[in-house]
Protein backbone atom coordinates (compact mmCIF):
# COMPACT_ATOMS: atom_id res chain seq x y z
CA UNK A 1 0.00 0.00 0.00
CA UNK A 2 1.59 3.36 -1.32
CA UNK A 3 2.19 6.10 1.38
CA UNK A 4 -0.52 9.12 1.56
CA UNK A 5 0.91 12.19 -0.05
CA UNK A 6 1.61 15.01 1.47
CA UNK A 7 2.01 18.78 0.46
CA UNK A 8 4.83 20.49 0.17
CA UNK A 9 4.30 24.65 -1.51
CA UNK A 10 0.74 23.09 -2.69
CA UNK A 11 2.47 19.90 -4.60
CA UNK A 12 1.71 16.64 -3.18
CA UNK A 13 4.65 14.67 -2.49
CA UNK A 14 4.64 10.47 -2.01
CA UNK A 15 6.40 9.93 1.36
CA UNK A 16 7.33 6.20 -0.07
CA UNK A 17 10.19 7.42 -1.50
CA UNK A 18 11.81 9.43 1.21
CA UNK A 19 13.23 6.46 3.18
CA UNK A 20 15.10 5.53 0.24
CA UNK A 21 16.10 9.34 -0.31
CA UNK A 22 17.55 9.35 3.22
CA UNK A 23 19.69 5.99 1.95
CA UNK A 24 20.76 7.51 -0.67
CA UNK A 25 23.10 9.98 1.56
CA UNK A 26 25.45 6.63 1.92
CA UNK A 27 25.99 6.88 -1.75
CA UNK A 28 28.35 9.16 -3.11
CA UNK A 29 29.17 11.90 -5.51
CA UNK A 30 26.25 13.03 -7.33
CA UNK A 31 23.80 11.11 -6.76
CA UNK A 32 24.58 12.01 -2.82
CA UNK A 33 24.60 15.69 -3.82
CA UNK A 34 21.22 15.55 -4.97
CA UNK A 35 19.98 13.53 -2.22
CA UNK A 36 20.95 16.13 -0.29
CA UNK A 37 19.66 18.76 -2.19
CA UNK A 38 16.37 17.35 -2.00
CA UNK A 39 16.45 16.63 2.03
CA UNK A 40 17.07 20.49 2.72
CA UNK A 41 14.71 21.64 0.29
CA UNK A 42 12.10 19.61 2.17
CA UNK A 43 13.08 20.24 5.49
CA UNK A 44 13.21 24.07 4.52
CA UNK A 45 10.12 23.77 3.89
CA UNK A 46 9.24 22.45 7.29
CA UNK A 47 6.72 19.10 6.45
CA UNK A 48 7.17 16.99 9.74
CA UNK A 49 7.27 13.87 8.27
CA UNK A 50 9.89 15.08 5.97
CA UNK A 51 12.05 16.47 9.07
CA UNK A 52 11.06 13.45 10.97
CA UNK A 53 12.55 11.36 7.89
CA UNK A 54 15.47 13.14 7.62
CA UNK A 55 16.09 13.67 11.23
CA UNK A 56 16.28 9.51 12.06
CA UNK A 57 19.17 9.70 9.54
CA UNK A 58 22.72 9.43 11.24
CA UNK A 59 24.66 9.93 8.10
CA UNK A 60 22.40 12.73 6.86
CA UNK A 61 23.21 14.45 9.82
CA UNK A 62 26.66 14.11 9.60
CA UNK A 63 26.63 15.45 5.91
CA UNK A 64 24.82 18.29 7.20
CA UNK A 65 27.82 19.10 9.30
CA UNK A 66 29.81 19.19 6.47
CA UNK A 67 28.29 21.02 4.63
CA UNK A 68 28.37 23.83 7.04
CA UNK A 69 32.23 23.31 7.00
CA UNK A 70 31.59 23.90 3.22
CA UNK A 71 31.64 26.71 0.77
CA UNK A 72 29.14 29.89 2.09
CA UNK A 73 26.50 28.89 -0.08
CA UNK A 74 26.49 25.37 1.44
CA UNK A 75 26.50 26.89 4.96
CA UNK A 76 23.34 28.87 4.45
CA UNK A 77 21.53 26.12 2.56
CA UNK A 78 22.63 23.94 5.45
CA UNK A 79 21.72 26.73 8.26
CA UNK A 80 18.05 26.99 6.35
CA UNK A 81 17.76 22.91 6.57
CA UNK A 82 19.40 22.76 10.42
CA UNK A 83 16.74 25.96 11.65
CA UNK A 84 13.58 23.87 10.91
CA UNK A 85 15.67 20.33 12.00
CA UNK A 86 16.82 21.81 15.18
CA UNK A 87 13.05 22.03 16.67
CA UNK A 88 13.02 18.12 16.25
CA UNK A 89 14.48 15.95 19.30
CA UNK A 90 16.30 12.64 17.68
CA UNK A 91 17.98 15.78 15.20
CA UNK A 92 19.26 17.65 18.06
CA UNK A 93 21.31 14.59 19.38
CA UNK A 94 22.43 13.15 16.31
CA UNK A 95 23.52 17.06 15.68
CA UNK A 96 25.52 17.45 18.74
CA UNK A 97 27.01 13.65 17.94
CA UNK A 98 28.13 15.14 14.95
CA UNK A 99 29.98 18.06 16.35
CA UNK A 100 27.39 20.59 14.99
CA UNK A 101 27.24 23.06 17.28
CA UNK A 102 31.14 23.51 17.79
CA UNK A 103 30.68 24.38 13.32
CA UNK A 104 27.75 26.60 14.83
CA UNK A 105 29.37 28.63 16.89
CA UNK A 106 32.30 28.78 14.62
CA UNK A 107 30.18 29.98 12.27
CA UNK A 108 28.22 32.30 13.96
CA UNK A 109 31.27 33.99 15.66
CA UNK A 110 32.46 35.23 11.85
CA UNK A 111 28.71 36.30 10.24
CA UNK A 112 28.49 39.76 9.02
CA UNK A 113 26.22 41.90 11.39
CA UNK A 114 24.33 42.38 7.62
CA UNK A 115 23.66 38.69 6.89
CA UNK A 116 20.31 38.86 8.67
CA UNK A 117 19.02 35.76 7.17
CA UNK A 118 21.99 33.67 8.63
CA UNK A 119 21.75 35.65 12.07
CA UNK A 120 18.02 34.39 12.10
CA UNK A 121 18.71 31.15 11.41
CA UNK A 122 21.38 31.04 13.89
CA UNK A 123 18.89 32.29 16.62
CA UNK A 124 16.32 29.86 15.67
CA UNK A 125 19.23 27.20 16.03
CA UNK A 126 20.41 28.01 18.95
CA UNK A 127 17.25 28.86 20.61
CA UNK A 128 16.15 25.37 19.94
CA UNK A 129 19.26 23.93 21.54
CA UNK A 130 19.43 25.73 24.86
CA UNK A 131 17.04 24.25 26.18
CA UNK A 132 17.74 21.04 28.48
CA UNK A 133 18.77 17.95 27.29
CA UNK A 134 21.25 20.13 25.40
CA UNK A 135 21.91 22.97 27.74
CA UNK A 136 25.45 21.71 28.82
CA UNK A 137 26.59 20.79 25.47
CA UNK A 138 25.74 24.40 23.67
CA UNK A 139 27.75 25.79 26.86
CA UNK A 140 30.79 23.70 26.10
CA UNK A 141 30.77 24.60 22.20
CA UNK A 142 30.39 28.27 23.46
CA UNK A 143 27.16 29.02 22.52
CA UNK A 144 26.34 30.59 25.60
Amino acid sequence: MRSPPFKVRDRPVDISGLTQLVELVHSEGALQSRAMAILNKLAIYGDEVALTAYAGSKAALELLVRQLRGQPDEQAVALSAISKLSAVQNARQLFVAAGGLEVMVAIAQKVPADATHILDNLAVIMSNFALPPHTEAAATAGAV
